[in-house]
């Protein structure tokens, strides 16, 4: 039984340090930052705070897109 806690003890702790990847945020993101930065140009009204929301939604989704 003490062999069973002790192997499964650092499988139950190895999800608590989970890093994001910062590359692959901004690899996730590119095209959004793009859109957005053209929008931005375009208009800086509403088409540009709908990109700046998918932009901001991906970021915080991990690069979720």
């Amino acid at each position: 039984m003490r062999f069973l806690i002790l192997a499964l003890l650092p499988i139950s702790l190895s999800g608590c340090d989970v890093s994001p990847n910062e590359a692959a945020i901004c690899a996730g993101t590119l095209a959004a930052r793009k859109a957005h930065a053209a929008a931005l140009l375009v208009d800086g009204g509403p088409r540009s705070q709908d990109t700046g929301e998918r932009l901001l939604t991906g970021m915080k989704a991990g690069c979720a897109e």
